[in-house]
């Protein structure tokens, strides 16, 4: 670095700044920050609608059906529990078959 007031390059110093991200290190951010998620089905047929990652945080509310599947999520963790007494006593009033 000059001093634009010094006349000739005796006072000329060398600063190095570290940790600073690079073009290609922002492209590369960038590209994947482009993709999109979305939650897709056992046949390959159903899907949620893609969710991109740059509106910032991506959530999926997953929903059990309010009978017989019930569902709750904490952490990394999606629980679906399947309700058999429900179904059972559904069976027994004889509107399952």
């Amino acid at each position: 670095m000059k001093d634009p007031n010094d006349g000739d390059d005796s006072h000329k110093q060398t600063v190095t700044i570290n940790n600073v991200a690079k073009a290609d290190d922002l492209a590369t951010v960038k590209d994947q920050v482009a993709h999109t998620i979305a939650l897709g089905d056992g046949t390959a047929t159903g899907t949620t609608t893609a969710k991109s990652l740059t509106a910032g945080n991506v959530k999926f509310n997953i929903k059990g059906d309010g009978n017989y599947i019930t569902t709750a999520a904490a952490g990394d963790n999606v629980t679906l529990t399947f309700n058999d007494s429900a179904l059972a006593k559904k069976r027994m009033s004889g509107t399952l078959l």
